[in-house]
Parts: structure tokens; C-alpha cells; sequence
């Protein structure tokens, strides 16, 4: 057998954070992924947004079947948005904050 030991470099490990900062931290990046949908709905379509697909839904079936797509990405972002902050915590929020920076148009 190996007789070394295994050497744990202590200076590296961070805290757990706490289940108030993990809700904290899921509902900011629900928020900011709210905003970020948006945004770049807004750069998509200009003046209506990601609403144009719900306007639109109505007049054939093709669109209503495009505005159920987009519910379904929409609802499937803002799921993985919560997860991914939930478990990345500080450093995810920190990534959306970038991204909204970046595409934004004010």
C-alpha cells in the first residue's frame, strides 16, 4: 500500500452558502433571466417584443403553434436560469449580469 498522504489544499475551499442565499440566488437569476429574455426579444423584434408572437397567435395556426414553441423556450429558460442559480450561486447571477450588460440597448 501507499503509505503518502493526501494532501487537501485548504486555502481554496469556500463556504456552502446557505439555503436563504440559494433562494436569493435562484430568484435573482430568475429575475435577470426574465430581463435578458427581453431584452433580446426587444433587439429581435423591435417596439413588441416577445408579445408579438402572442399578438400574432391568433391570425393562423402556424403562428399559435410558434407562440406555444416560445412559451416552451421561454418556460425552459427560466427554469434552468433558477437551477443554475441555485447550485452556481454568486458566480451565475454574475454571468447574467454580464449578458444583460452586453445586449443591452439604453
Amino acid at each position: 500500500m501507499n503509505s503518502d498522504h493526501l494532501k487537501i489544499n485548504e486555502s481554496e475551499h469556500q463556504r456552502v452558502p446557505t439555503l436563504g442565499e440559494r433562494i436569493g440566488h435562484s430568484v435573482t437569476a430568475l429575475v435577470l433571466g426574465f430581463i435578458l429574455i427581453n431584452i433580446i426579444a426587444f433587439w429581435m423584434f423591435p417596439g413588441i417584443g416577445i408579445g408579438g408572437f402572442y399578438l400574432l397567435a391568433e391570425v393562423h395556426s402556424y403562428t399559435a403553434i410558434v407562440s406555444n414553441i416560445a412559451t416552451v423556450f421561454v418556460y425552459t429558460f427560466l427554469i434552468l436560469c433558477c437551477v443554475l442559480g441555485w447550485f452556481r450561486g454568486k458566480f451565475f447571477v454574475d454571468r447574467l449580469k454580464s449578458y444583460i450588460s452586453y445586449w443591452r440597448f439604453w
